[in-house]
């Protein structure tokens, strides 16, 4: 992420404190940088360093296929996600394992794996109400 080394340098010239730094950040981010951002437990965040890296965990994955698949069967919610997020993660995840699919083929396996995913209690009520989309 050469942009975001950019970023650091220029920020740490021009900003008095790194809770600046952390509200710019977020204004320069777009689509689903910023969803996935705005998804973060923003308590959990310390320094520009910290989201970086956060964010690099999520973008910044090269598996091959059966490694996706492998991990997207596998992915449970994090304590520091909320909901949107782990839908935003599971789908980008089911694309990436089945990359040859279309929006209404993977539709079905991105809710099975988001509802898998889902701590007990809140995976009963979401069965229940069989939810046609992650949307």
């Amino acid at each position: 992420m050469i942009w975001f080394e950019d970023f650091k340098l220029t920020t740490q010239r021009t900003c008095s404190s790194e809770n600046e730094r952390l509200s710019i950040f977020k204004t320069y981010l777009a689509g689903d940088a910023r969803l996935v951002y705005e998804g973060f437990n923003a308590d959990d965040i310390d320094s520009l360093d910290q989201a970086g890296e956060m964010m690099k965990q999520v973008f910044a994955i090269a598996w091959d296929q059966q490694e996706w698949i492998l991990h997207v069967r596998d992915m449970k919610k994090k304590d520091t996600e909320n909901f949107r997020l782990f839908a935003y993660r599971t789908t980008r995840m089911v694309r990436q394992a089945f990359p040859n699919s279309d929006e209404n083929t993977y539709n079905s396996p991105a809710i099975e794996y988001f509802t898998r995913g889902l701590p007990e209690a809140i995976y009963s009520y979401i069965i229940i109400r069989k939810p046609g989309t992650l949307d």
